[in-house]
């Protein structure tokens, strides 16, 4: 993957679903955050600076060289 071309990246916030719910097992259902991004990393830093009281997350890419 080219360093220097912005993804598009699909991240989730793991805690707010918990056992039973519909986003539990399903990404699809959850409130998805699209974030522009060099790589996966980067993405996920994003997130970790909007939510510093969370850890888990998923991050997906969604659209390639944005």
């Amino acid at each position: 993957m080219n360093e220097e071309t912005l993804n598009e990246y699909r991240c989730t916030r793991n805690g707010l679903y918990p056992i039973g719910t519909m986003g539990y097992d399903n990404t699809e259902a959850r409130q998805g955050h699209y974030i522009l991004a060099y790589n996966r990393d980067g993405a996920l830093r994003q997130m970790m600076l909007r939510y510093p009281n969370e850890v888990d997350f998923t991050c997906d890419l969604w659209r390639k060289g944005v």
